[in-house]
């Protein structure tokens, strides 16, 4: 993942994937993900009801503005590339000073 490192301090980053997908019929090897805002946890929430993997998803495919469907289509290790991006920026700056 490029950047993964420095991605605290940008407003996306960009995740190449190890095993590309179609998307709307296009074969996508790249995602960028953008920092997330309270109102996409919200808005997870809200449209996954309690369903706490359905949550995480939705919350990815707007962050990195694609479809469920398409989310739900990545392999498993190019999944978890999405969940270290997102555990950076969830991080912070602050973090680094503790």
């Amino acid at each position: 993942m490029a950047g993964a490192k420095d991605s605290h301090m940008r407003t996306s980053v960009e995740i190449k994937l190890d095993f590309p997908v179609d998307m709307d019929g296009a074969t996508v090897g790249v995602l960028t993900m953008r920092r997330p805002k309270v109102r996409d946890q919200l808005m997870a929430q809200k449209q996954a009801g309690n369903d706490p993997a359905k949550t995480e998803i939705l919350l990815f495919s707007f962050l990195c503005e694609v479809a469920p469907s398409s989310m739900e289509e990545l392999d498993i290790a190019d999944y978890e590339k999405l969940r270290e991006a997102y555990s950076v920026f969830r991080a912070g700056l602050s973090q680094q000073n503790l």
